[in-house]
């Protein structure tokens, strides 16, 4: 089965986000749905959704709970709270600093709490 590509925009200037159909990048702006915008923030679809079945895409900040009894060397074993990022081939949950894991749905539960544009405060949390 072939993973759906889609994507999603912040549009910076006028803080909201808007669904993509179509995109064309021209030399000093991004047309999204046949408007024009200088500043857009492009962000993939993860082909997953949460436990509450919403779309997972980059820039979601996750909460991850783990049904890993066992050490997993990826710290698939352990909960977690991070971003959502497109890192070296696939989508992880990283904290941006100290980790960074796969985003797995197969042994864990994930829900979206938010996103780094209309929640930064979410990125500011300890992660020890």
């Amino acid at each position: 089965m072939a993973r759906e590509i889609k994507f999603r925009a912040w549009l910076g200037g006028q803080n909201r986000y808007v669904g993509v159909d179509a995109i064309d990048f021209d030399e000093d702006s991004i047309r999204i749905n046949d408007e024009y915008f200088f500043l857009a923030d492009l962000q993939q679809y993860a082909g997953l959704t949460d436990k509450n079945d919403k779309e997972i895409y980059e820039g979601d900040y996750v909460k991850v709970t783990s049904h890993t009894p066992a050490f997993c060397q990826f710290g698939c074993d352990k909960d977690c709270e991070g971003v959502v990022d497109f890192l070296e081939c696939g989508f992880v949950v990283t904290d941006r600093k100290t980790f960074a894991r796969p985003l797995f749905t197969e042994i864990c539960d994930i829900e979206v709490i938010g996103n780094i544009y209309e929640n930064p405060e979410l990125l500011e949390v300890n992660h020890d």
